[in-house]
């Protein structure tokens, strides 16, 4: 099971892809923490 603060970090790197994958073009994509999950996140 998953303790609710790793709950919490999970959705939020799943809404960073997100936002990354939907504003790709924006400033938002550029942002490191969100790059790094983006890059993570499509690396498996």
């Amino acid at each position: 099971m998953f303790t609710q603060t790793q709950l919490k970090t999970i959705k939020t790197q799943i809404h960073l892809n997100a936002s990354c994958l939907f504003f790709s073009s924006t400033i938002s994509c550029q942002d490191k923490i969100c790059f790094i999950s983006f890059r993570k996140y499509h690396s498996n």
